[in-house]
């Protein structure tokens, strides 16, 4: 933890019990108390799905990036033999 009682933040992932993985965010101060730090606070954020989504539409985005150079291929081909 930082000496200056400012919010450390970040993101991690870790495996579930049934072999997912889970993703999440956190935020995490030292709780101080008459100069020593006696304790944490902070937060914990489940982000799975969102990491999902964001696979998921990536994915998507690189499938139709390829479908839209085979569809470029195939127009420059259908020309040549329709004629």
């Amino acid at each position: 933890m930082r000496e200056d009682n400012q919010y450390l933040t970040g993101e991690f992932s870790r495996k579930c019990k049934d072999g997912t993985i889970g993703y999440h965010t956190f935020s995490a101060r030292p709780v101080s108390h008459s100069g020593e730090t006696v304790g944490i606070e902070g937060f914990i954020i489940d982000t799975t799905d969102r990491k999902k989504v964001e696979e998921e539409r990536e994915k998507l985005i690189s499938d139709l990036q390829t479908a839209s150079t085979k569809v470029k291929t195939l127009s420059e081909i259908i020309p040549i033999c329709a004629e």
